[in-house]
């Protein structure tokens, strides 16, 4: 017995030491709207992991919706030993008008390492793209536009709506009709008188 115990303890040194995660890691950005003060505008923003590594170690929430331009965040991720995890995040097109979405899709690699002192896993690099990983990201975040409706409006082909200058015209017209056959009745009746006279 004492042999096997001793030789599982030799193993055990051999191998390899790898910190478990500390679940601190969350993703964080901002989602703004260019020309948008005061719009309420729905986004959907998506986190999706580029291999079946990294599917692991994504958080339970991968979708975030937010009702207004602010902050977002994903996590924490569950990293369990170091290595280099590949992410992507996009901002969902949505539907609402006169809002041009940010159509980018950023590339995410987290850089885990154990720390130096053997207690857990640390996270050393955070980039945006696959052509240069080695560049640091400071934030992430995605730009939309708001383009406010036009205000002009085209002329109607419809039916031509009566105004109360029309209404007026139409009212001296009828009066200087019942005017001049008024005046006519009256001189008519005057050259009666005259003739039985």
């Amino acid at each position: 017995m004492q042999p096997l115990f001793v030789m599982l303890l030799t193993l055990l040194l051999c191998l390899p030491a790898y910190a478990f995660d500390t679940g601190s890691f969350v993703l964080t950005g901002h989602v703004s709207t260019e020309n948008g003060s005061g719009q309420t505008i729905s986004y959907t923003l998506r986190l999706e992991a580029e291999d079946a590594e990294a599917e692991e170690t994504l958080p339970e929430t991968r979708t975030v919706t937010l009702n207004t331009e602010g902050d977002f965040a994903f996590g924490p991720f569950d990293i369990k030993r170091p290595g280099m995890y590949y992410y992507r995040l996009y901002e969902e097109k949505g539907s609402q008008k006169n809002v041009a979405y940010d159509d980018r899709t950023i590339s995410i690699g987290i850089l885990c390492t154990n720390r130096e002192d053997g207690t857990g896993i640390e996270i050393t690099g955070l980039v945006a793209s696959k052509d240069n990983w080695k560049t640091k990201l400071d934030t992430l975040s995605f730009t939309n536009s708001y383009k406010a409706p036009s205000r002009e409006t085209k002329p109607s082909d419809g039916p031509r709506v009566k105004t109360g200058d029309d209404l007026k015209a139409f009212l001296w017209l009828l009066l200087l009709v019942l005017s001049l056959a008024g005046a006519a009745a009256l001189a008519l009746i005057r050259r009666k008188r005259d003739e039985e006279e």
